[in-house]
């Protein structure tokens, strides 16, 4: 699931969903098919983030648990992008591992 969080989660419904694995072009589509996607793109003076960042986290999450079958759920909330990749920061994340499910 790919959204911009908060308000727009909860009252807009503003989400998209993928299986996986996530390609480089579902990653792309995830992002730019969001009702909220032209904040990203930057208004009133603010500065565009990095969406080709974005998808590359999208892409990685996706390998990381396809990887690694006992990752049952991971959730980064908030996740602050950047118009620079290393300003971008995962401020909170959450991961259910189920361990029966070890290798």
């Amino acid at each position: 699931m790919f959204g911009m969080g908060g308000i727009y989660v909860e009252n807009l419904n503003d989400t998209i969903f993928r299986i996986l694995p996530i390609t480089p072009g579902d990653a792309r589509t995830m992002i730019e098919s969001i009702r909220s996607y032209p904040l990203l793109q930057g208004v009133r003076g603010e500065s565009p983030v990095d969406t080709d960042f974005l998808e590359e986290v999208l892409q990685r999450l996706s390998q990381l648990v396809m990887d690694f079958h006992c990752l049952r759920e991971i959730e980064i909330n908030p996740f602050l992008a950047s118009s620079k990749r290393e300003s971008c920061v995962a401020l909170d994340v959450r991961i259910l591992i189920d361990w029966s499910l070890q290798y």
